[in-house]
This record gives C-alpha cells, structure tokens and sequence, in this order.
C-alpha cells in the first residue's frame, strides 16, 4: 500500500453489490495513481463486501460498521482514516471519468486558495436517457448559489484536507439528506470553491436512492424542507448578519415548494421581494460578490414565474430526482 497516498476516495457502501464493482473499476482505471480508496461497508446484507474482495489492489481499504449506521458516520469514518492531503468523495453506484482525480488534483494544486471542488456531472437512467448537470463555475457565483440550493454534485466532490481539519468541519447528523449541502455552507465561510466545467462523473439515477425516497415521501420532503429552511437561516445569518424570521424563510423557500406543488400568487409576490431584500442587506454586509448574487438572484426570480403545462411536468420529475 502507498504510505503517503495524495488523495484519498471515500465511499461508503450499503446494500450496494449491484454497482460497487463498477464504480471501484472505474476508480482503478483513473489516469492518476497516488490515491487509496477507502470503502466504508455500512453494514451491507447482500454481497457487498464480496463484490470489493474481488479487487486485487493494495491502494483499496474496506472498513465494516458495526452495523448500518447512516451515511454520515460512514463519511465522517471514512474522513478520520483518510491519510491523503486531498478528500474526494464517491458513491457506490456512479462511474468516475478516467481523468477525474487527474484533473481535480491538478486544479486544487494550481489553486491553493481553493478548499473544495466539484465538477460537472452526466446523469442517467439505466437504459434511458443521459443529460449534464452544470453549475456555476466561480467561486463568487457558487457562494451567492448556496443561499438556495447545493450547486454541488456530491460525489464529485474534492476537499483540501488541510482546511478541514483548520476548522474541525465534518458532516452533521442534524442535516439528515442535506449533510452535504451544509457542510459546503460551512466551507463558504472559509475558503474559496470551484467547480470544473467538465463531465467528470457519470451519475446514476434511481427512484430508490435516498434522494428519490425523500422526492416521493410527502412526510419525508416536508421534513426535509423544515431541515432546509434551518440551514437557509443559518448560512443568512453567519453571511448577511441577520436572522430571518419565519414568514420571510416561507417566501424564501418558494422557489423550492414550486418545484412540488403549485404556489399562489401572493406568494410568489413575497418571494420576489425577498430577493429584492437579500440584495439589499448584501450591500451592507458586502460578504457576497454584488454582481454575482445578483445574476443567482434574477435565476431564481425567473424560476418563479414558471408555470404549467402541469408546471412543465412538475418540474420535470424534480429536475429528474436531481440532489
């Protein structure tokens, strides 16, 4: 095994035979060598870990938990026994491109102001379509984008330990199917982002993932929502300087209940206003870059007003049970 691996790949696993072989096969076919792939069993009762003993490669480490215990121990396990100077994340069942590592490992070493960077995604569906998921590419733009969604595709994902570790950021229990979204919110805080605009990842979507469970849970997606308004408060509070109260998190989060459910116009109304108002408190605080928070902005306030036919097929599935 590499005593000093640059970076390390943290993939927690459960219940995962069907696509783990894949998805490590593309980890050992990267054009980058200096990595240990850390393989965190979440207590798996299918063949799981036989699939990864099948490997034959001294760079992959497969822990157990003693039993499942949730994806964020398993991550946070996996961070305290990375060894790499550089955290990429990976998920059981995507595809990493063969210059992933390559290319992110390369950009972080050219950028040493840069804390975490994730690249473009290509989503799919077994035997069905494929489409790229893109997100701003500037730190300035990814910061202000934070305020209303995660512009990350999680396993994408390249953290500079060293940063980490500065200001003891982990994942957090408290944001359950968000845990990544806030530990990205925290990271903002600290240091600058990046994401490359290329395909880097290929990501497989599936109505049984955790995501797809929570877009078609109605009890689990308000849960999420009360979650998400929580974590929207915060990131306002620690960047803005104030606490907003309920009725403004409401016309806050409206760009989000449209994408489930239809929303009257009163308010929509409200939520334009609200943006009105970030902008405004922005120009006091002067912690987001003004023309980037802006141009997120005037995208969400056009998000607003989109409607119908069946307000365009509900949102094409939640933008295809997208993170």
């Amino acid at each position: 095994m590499n005593a000093s691996p640059l970076v390390s790949l943290i993939l927690p696993a459960y219940n995962a035979e069907r696509h783990i072989g894949a998805a490590i096969q593309s980890i050992l076919s990267q054009s980058f060598a200096e990595f240990e792939l850390i393989i965190i069993d979440d207590g798996s009762t299918d063949d799981t870990v036989g699939v990864t003993s099948r490997f034959n490669d001294q760079r992959i480490r497969v822990l157990g938990n003693d039993g499942n215990r949730g994806i964020v121990f398993s991550l946070n396990r996996g961070i305290e026994e990375a060894r790499g100077c550089y955290m990429a994340r990976m998920d059981a069942d995507d595809i990493a491109r063969p210059e992933r590592l390559m290319r992110q490992f390369t950009f972080m070493e050219d950028h040493p102001a840069v804390g975490l960077c994730g690249s473009w995604a290509q989503k799919f569906i077994a035997y069905g379509p494929r489409w790229t998921q893109r997100a701003q590419t500037s730190s300035a733009e990814l910061k202000a984008s934070l305020l209303f969604a995660t512009p990350f595709v999680h396993p994408t994902v390249m953290i500079r330990r060293s940063v980490m570790d500065a200001h003891d950021l982990r994942y957090r229990d408290e944001f359950p199917a968000v845990e990544d979204y806030r530990l990205w919110c925290e990271m903002a805080l600290v240091t600058e982002l990046a994401v490359i605009p290329e395909v880097l990842l290929d990501y497989r979507v599936s109505l049984s993932s955790v995501t797809g469970a929570v877009y078609l849970d109605g009890k689990r997606l308000n849960d999420r929502r009360e979650i998400l308004l929580k974590l929207w408060s915060d990131y306002i509070e620690k960047t803005l300087g104030f606490t907003p109260n309920r009725e403004r998190l409401d016309a806050h989060a409206c760009f989000y209940d449209l994408r489930f459910a239809r929303v009257s116009p009163d308010k929509v109304g409200a939520a334009h206003r609200w943006l009105d108002f970030l902008q405004q408190a922005n120009g006091e605080r002067k912690f987001f870059d003004g023309a980037a928070l802006a141009t997120v902005c005037n995208d969400v306030g056009r998000s607003l007003d989109v409607f119908s036919p069946a307000d365009v097929a509900r949102r094409i599935l939640i933008s295809l049970l997208g993170k």
